[in-house]
């Protein structure tokens, strides 16, 4: 939302800007021709007024009215440079602000779209979890998790880590991150979390919980030595 709202300001101060200074040209303008010509009233049905000049440029840039329709009379009534100008300000808006506030809207579709993918993901691996876990003690063993390998859920776990269901009992030892040859709800949703993705996810993986036991191992022998 930030985004969207930090855009909608950068380009209504930009309409603004031109608006005050076409609003002063066609002040100007007006002040020297004759207020029964036809000049006075064309350049005056758009550029009146800075709230007319605001109305009339957002008109422009959204479709509200054709801009040659309110170009013309800045180029027939005083001068084409100012067509010149108003056509980069024209292609500016339409090329690089609409675009940026159409961004913001892709952006914030993405993110909500992936927040519902992580959403769904995390009911999945509950409800894989549940059925494995089928004396509801809250934990799993290898023995319960190469059971449900030739399930439809189980495949469609290991296929989205890219793993093949003959590599179980690797994967069973990645996620038992304290190795004590089960799994608890928390441990199998974060290890599966964080293995969604290519190989190199993995690997880190593995690279952790390495660590850590390699961690808890020295530990145990400095404290041993202690003693």
């Amino acid at each position: 939302l930030k985004p969207l709202i930090g855009a909608s300001l950068i380009l209504f101060f930009l309409i603004y800007v031109v608006a005050v200074y076409l609003t002063e040209v066609a002040a100007l303008h007006r002040a020297k021709a004759d207020p029964r010509g036809a000049s006075f009233d064309a350049v005056g049905q758009y550029y009146g007024t800075l709230g007319r000049s605001i109305l009339s440029l957002f008109q422009s840039i959204s479709g509200g009215v054709d801009w040659e329709t309110t170009v013309d009379p800045l180029i027939e009534h005083i001068s084409p440079m100012l067509g010149v100008g108003f056509t980069f300000f024209i292609a500016f808006c339409l090329l690089a602000m609409m675009n940026v506030v159409t961004g913001v809207f892709v952006e914030s579709a993405l993110r909500q779209g992936k927040a519902d993918k992580d959403s769904y993901t995390v009911s999945y691996l509950k409800r894989l979890f549940s059925d494995m876990d089928s004396h509801r003690s809250g934990m799993i063993t290898l023995e319960d998790f190469k059971q449900h390998l030739q399930s439809k859920d189980m495949r469609e776990l290991f296929r989205s880590i890219d793993l093949d269901v003959s590599e179980a009992d690797g994967v069973f030892r990645i996620l038992d991150w304290n190795s004590d040859g089960s799994i608890s709800q928390d441990e199998f949703l974060s290890g599966c979390l964080r293995l969604r993705g290519t190989a190199k996810a993995l690997d880190v993986l593995v690279l952790m919980r390495e660590t850590d036991r390699m961690f808890r191992v020295c530990l145990a022998e400095i404290r041993a030595l202690q003693d």
